[in-house]
C-alpha cells in the first residue's frame, strides 16, 4: 500500500511514477545497445553500489551537501557534490575491487572444491 500511495505523493521518492518509468526504459534502452557499448554502463554501473555505499559518510557532509544554498548557486553546488560523489565512490569501489583481487579472489580461486568445472 505504502509503495501504491508514494507513487502519486511522493515526487522526490525512489517510487514516484516518473522515476520508476525512466529506469524501466533506461534498462530497455540500455538491452538494446550493441554488447560492446554496454561496457562503459556495465564499468559504472558495477562502482554504482559504492557511490550508494559513500553517499551517506561523511566526508559528503564536509563536502556541503546539508548547506544547500537557496539562490542562484543552487544547480552548480548540486553539480559539484554529485560529481564529488560519483568520483569518491568509484575511487574507493575501484580501490576495494584490487585488494578484493589480490587478496580473497586470489585465496578463494586455488580451492579446487569452490572452483571446478561445470558441464552444462
Amino acid at each position: 500500500m505504502t509503495f501504491i500511495l508514494g507513487i502519486f505523493t511522493n515526487p522526490f521518492g525512489y517510487d514516484f511514477i516518473t522515476n520508476v518509468f525512466g529506469a524501466l526504459f533506461l534498462f530497455l534502452f540500455f538491452t538494446k545497445l550493441p554488447p560492446r557499448s554496454r561496457r562503459p554502463v556495465n564499468w559504472l554501473s558495477a562502482r554504482a553500489f559504492d557511490v550508494f555505499f559513500m553517499h551517506g559518510q561523511k566526508i559528503f557532509q564536509m563536502l556541503g551537501i546539508g548547506a544547500v544554498p537557496q539562490n542562484i548557486l543552487l544547480i552548480p553546488h548540486l553539480a559539484f557534490v554529485l560529481v564529488c560523489c560519483y568520483l569518491l565512490g568509484t575511487a574507493t569501489g575501484s580501490f576495494r575491487m584490487f585488494l578484493f583481487d589480490h587478496s580473497v579472489n586470489k585465496a578463494l580461486s586455488g580451492l579446487r572444491w569452490l572452483n571446478r568445472n561445470i558441464s552444462v
